[in-house]
């Protein structure tokens, strides 16, 4: 049976989730990480590509769901951001969305007030919305790299919005989410990755494997040492900031490729 014979039939399709349900497990995967294991799994069986809004998505969280419950309190967010409002840096979240609809952007800001809001001209309004939609479609994009590099952008995040902020640990946290996703795309090619931090090595590995030419001021901006995440070599939250929407475009860059391949 295809995907689609499988999905309009109510056996086939629980024997293929609980019979994915059960590798996932020998994987070690928590149940609330089951679901884009699944989604993944299907796609890479079944060679298709999806979109976060495809029915494949929800049959699958709706299995899930009725599967475990309670058990699964999974965040169905894809991701979360930052973004600058004068000067200060708010928390974004991306929430999963099925099917079509208008999004607010503003309402996906944590924290900001309607007076705030209110206080802003209609230009940085409209800068503060294309920034969030921006990171937003790069989250969506996301697929291939959902296990690799979102924990260590989520970090860089939270190191930055902590009450005893460490922008080193941020500026590390964004280095290792950018270096994650070009070994991966190295991986992919089947060829062998070399243990380094510095993402110039690995983007000359990568290039004659058609990953396309990255932005030197990019690398410039995540590229950083070790000692970062000591307080003799201090930090700014401007340089995190930085550091963190650099290996957002890159990971970007690379997701698109895998994507493509």
């Amino acid at each position: 049976m295809n995907l689609d014979e499988i999905l309009h039939d109510k056996l086939a399709f629980e024997n293929l989730m609980t019979t994915i349900d059960e590798i996932l497990r020998q994987r070690e995967i928590p149940i609330q990480d089951r679901i884009f294991g699944a989604i993944d799994y299907i796609c890479e069986n079944f060679k298709i590509d999806i979109s976060w809004n495809d029915i494949l998505v929800e049959k699958v969280s709706e299995w899930f769901k009725q599967m475990y419950g309670e058990r699964l309190k999974v965040n169905f967010d894809i991701g979360c951001s930052l973004v600058e409002i004068r000067g200060d840096l708010y928390k974004v979240r991306f929430p999963l969305v099925f099917g079509t609809c208008k999004i607010n952007p503003f309402n996906l800001i944590e924290n900001c007030t309607p007076r705030l809001l209110h206080s802003l001209s209609k230009d940085e309004l409209a800068s503060i919305a294309n920034q969030i939609m921006q990171h937003y479609k790069i989250y969506a994009n996301f697929r291939s790299l959902q296990t690799i590099c979102i924990s260590e952008l989520k970090t860089a995040i939270d190191k930055i919005l902590d009450r005893n902020p460490e922008y080193g640990l941020s500026r590390w946290a964004s280095l290792q989410a950018a270096e994650k996703a070009i070994k991966e795309f190295i991986r992919s090619k089947g060829k062998k990755v070399e243990r380094t931090h510095k993402l110039n090595n690995l983007i000359q590995v990568a290039k004659p494997l058609g990953l396309p030419d990255i932005k030197e001021t990019l690398v410039n901006q995540v590229q950083c040492t070790a000692a970062v995440r000591y307080p003799e070599e201090p930090s700014t939250i401007k340089q995190a900031y930085t550091a963190y929407c650099a290996a957002l475009n890159i990971c970007n860059q690379v997701a698109e490729n895998i994507e493509e391949n």
